[in-house]
């Protein structure tokens, strides 16, 4: 659209209107001979930054253009000068008005912010590679032959076609030049469902997403360079499998791209013999030491089948080693007597051995069930041998250290010399 601010075109004489209107008979009425009006106000950009200024575009109908005035409600807010440049002044809003002699006034409202940004009007041969772009930038063709079309990545992962060398293009979103070839720009929004990969951050075997457009760098495929990578491209210009980078130069900012056969992988292990402790008793620990793993990882590629890892170590070992091995005990409860299945996983397989917890709380004198055997559980047992009434409640099981069914001062002496370390507790030991 032309930018038409002030035009005054006087509407002609009927005469001559006349006389025109009889010796162009195909035109039964002179356009000036009618009176244009505003329309519409238009600008490029509604909310503006403080001390920013932006230039008002006006539609009109058909007809001779007239004198127009502008004016603000609120010049503490906005400001307008003779050619319809509005000028920021502080935050708020402020409605610019259009009078002219014949028709209706027109208005628009101009937000003034501080958290906008003020836009940027580029030539085209003074951007680079990794510019960032902003709603509202303009990008203007300096007939310097860089950058006279803009492709645009779009919401359906394609390109939009922009012709600067025609008309200043208005960035309608943030963005990031991410292509310059030559006279083209490529140039990529920020859009939901549209990944982006920054070449510059890629390395030699990485694996490419195909769901997602490679930016910033050249791209190589079979002969070809493209500037950005389309995931419509991987398919067509590279073929089917997994996509890598075959080779990088940063310095000359080139990724060439290559497809790899489909490979699958397998494991197969088992545990080749038992960790050193299988039995606990509640309380203890899960210990693996001693528990030893074999197998293989085959990897077929293409139909052809390839051995890549024999296993035969111990179990930690591998994990020393880095090797992606994990261990699910979440069955295993030290609190509770049972069997407990104990997996071992690596990459698709796992193997699997269990454990038994027995409950040793008969044998350990925990009288008042605190997980533990101490002095604590002796002065109860005391206390409650001297004066059972006014004492807490005590268990035979747990206090009947003796094992022959009954309570007394026998079982407090045995607690006595487990506390002191002099005998291991014995289901021997009988009443004399």
């Amino acid at each position: 659209m032309s930018k038409k601010i002030v035009s005054v075109l006087l509407a002609g004489c009927l005469c001559c209107s006349t006389a025109w209107a009889v010796s162009n008979s195909e035109t039964s009425v002179s356009a000036l001979s009618i009176i244009a009006s505003v329309k519409e106000i238009t600008t490029t950009k509604d909310i503006i930054a403080v001390g920013e200024s932006v230039q008002l575009e006006l539609e009109w109908t058909t007809g001779a253009e007239q004198m127009v005035s502008f004016s603000s409600s609120d010049e503490t807010i906005a400001v307008v000068d003779e050619n319809g440049v509005v000028t920021g002044i502080s935050n708020g809003i402020a409605e610019i008005t259009v009078s002219a002699s014949h028709g209706t006034d027109k208005s628009i409202k101009i937000t003034v912010s501080d958290d906008v940004e003020t836009s940027t009007y580029y030539n085209a041969s003074e951007l680079t590679l990794g510019t960032k772009l902003y709603k509202y930038d303009t990008i203007h063709y300096d007939e310097k032959n860089v950058g006279g079309i803009a492709n645009i990545v779009n919401e359906n992962g394609g390109y939009d076609i922009a012709f600067i060398s025609e008309e200043d293009y208005i960035l309608p979103f943030d963005a990031e030049l991410v292509g310059i070839d030559v006279t083209t720009f490529y140039i990529a929004p920020e859009l939901d469902g549209i990944t982006y990969v920054d070449g510059r951050t890629l390395n030699e075997g990485d694996v490419i997403d195909t769901s997602t457009h490679l930016l910033c760098y050249d791209y190589v495929i079979n002969n070809r360079v493209l500037p950005v990578f389309l995931p419509s491209y991987y398919e067509k210009y590279i073929g089917e499998g997994t996509i890598t980078v075959k080779e990088i130069d940063h310095d000359n900012k080139k990724i060439t791209l290559e497809a790899t056969a489909v490979s699958e992988t397998t494991y197969s292990i088992s545990v080749s013999n038992l960790p050193d402790k299988t039995d606990y008793k509640t309380g203890e620990e899960l210990d693996l030491t001693g528990l030893r793993l074999n197998g293989s990882i085959t990897n077929y590629i293409d139909g052809m089948e390839e051995i890549g890892c024999i296993i035969d170590r111990d179990y930690q070992q591998l994990i020393d080693n880095g090797t992606p091995i994990s261990i699910d005990s979440s069955e295993f409860d030290n609190t509770q007597a049972g069997t407990y299945n104990i997996y071992v996983n690596f990459g698709t397989a796992s193997a699997s051995f269990t454990v038994t917890v027995s409950d040793n709380s008969n044998e350990t004198g925990d009288i008042n069930a605190d997980g533990t055997t101490g002095i604590a559980d002796a002065i109860l047992l005391k206390k409650w041998l001297y004066n059972a009434s006014d004492t807490q409640p005590v268990s035979l099981e747990t206090a009947d250290l003796c094992k022959d069914g009954k309570l007394n001062v026998f079982d407090l002496c045995v607690m006595k010399r487990i506390l002191l370390n002099d005998i291991e507790i014995n289901s021997e030991i009988t009443d004399k």
